[in-house]
């Protein structure tokens, strides 16, 4: 009598540990390192990799006449364009803007904010570390889920709480996983704008102090 009261408490205890254990699915939202807090599904995180993928940065020298109203315009621009400021000075700012808009932001900064004085393209290819992570990513979904399997059939209380530590470890190498995914996303969906800002007034009161 005692064994099937073992037993059908055993049983209680694994259906619990099944509908309580905190497993990420894999479509939760990951945050990314490099967006300041952007979320992105598993489905948006995935990469076509038919093409090779690359990564845009571009690093700008404008000139204008007053560097914190540019400064302004410059972040309101990245907004308008679909992007987003990482940081922003009145002399530096640090923005993603999406890549088939790249062109057309800069053309409109150099338009109507300032005078582009120069322009450094910097393009890294990123296909193979999207794919090696792609890999390592379903690699660990497989093995999350012949854990999950495994407690389900498991009754001895040690293997249940064994099980319950190993799938906590994958589920936190998925998370790791899905946040360098999703970095490398956004180096392709988004070109890095590194943004230095001249402000023409303040050189003119220095060239002038150093005439005096």
């Amino acid at each position: 009598m005692k064994q099937i009261l073992l037993s059908v408490f055993f049983a209680f205890m694994v259906a619990g540990c099944v509908k309580t254990l905190p497993i990420t699915p894999i479509d939760a939202p990951v945050v990314s390192a490099s967006d300041g807090g952007r979320d992105a599904s598993d489905a948006d995180m995935k990469l076509e990799m038919s093409a090779r993928q690359q990564s845009n940065k571009i690093d700008v020298d404008i000139k204008v006449t007053d560097a914190a109203t540019a400064s302004g315009e410059i972040q309101k621009l990245v907004t308008d364009m679909g992007g987003y400021v990482k940081s922003g000075t009145a002399s530096h700012v640090i923005a993603y803007v999406p890549a088939d808009r790249a062109d057309r932001f800069l053309d409109r900064m150099g338009t109507d904010i300032g005078k582009l004085r120069k322009i450094d393209r910097r393009t890294t290819d990123v296909t193979d570390d999207a794919r090696d992570v792609s890999a390592k990513l379903e690699s660990m979904i497989a093995v999350r889920t012949r854990y999950t399997e495994l407690l389900a059939k498991t009754t001895d209380v040690s293997e249940i709480m064994k099980i319950e530590s190993e799938l906590q470890r994958v589920n936190a190498d998925i998370l790791v996983l899905q946040g360098r995914l999703g970095n490398i996303q956004n180096r392709v969906k988004y070109t890095l704008f590194n943004i230095d800002i001249d402000d023409t007034t303040i050189w003119s009161g220095v060239k002038t102090m150093f005439k005096t």
